[in-house]
């Protein structure tokens, strides 16, 4: 039996510290918000404040001038970034350097 799975955004909130979206093929997903330090530094207010955008492939914060891709709900391994610390990238997009204070 083939699934077809359609991973465009119809609903998103945050609530309980969760990013929650529900896809248009009906599954949930949650991110925590402490993975995005913007939306941690923004108020209660600013967080409920998401809009989805690009017919349903991103999510968007105006207030805190915050996007989020639908990818980041569909990766099988993610990537935690403290808000206390950075995570250095290299150019070739490989994981590198060390994580360092901000």
């Amino acid at each position: 039996m083939i699934v077809d799975l359609d991973t465009t955004i119809v609903s998103a909130s945050v609530r309980s510290g969760k990013i929650r979206v529900v896809f248009k093929d009906e599954r949930e997903v949650s991110m925590p918000v402490r993975w995005f330090p913007r939306l941690v530094a923004a108020t209660p207010a600013q967080r409920r404040n998401v809009r989805i955008v690009d017919e349903g492939k991103a999510l968007r914060w105006p207030d805190v001038d915050e996007d989020v891709d639908v990818n980041a709900f569909l990766a099988r391994d993610a990537i935690m970034v403290s808000p206390l610390r950075s995570l250095l990238i290299s150019d070739d997009g490989s994981l590198g350097g060390k994580e360092t204070r901000a």
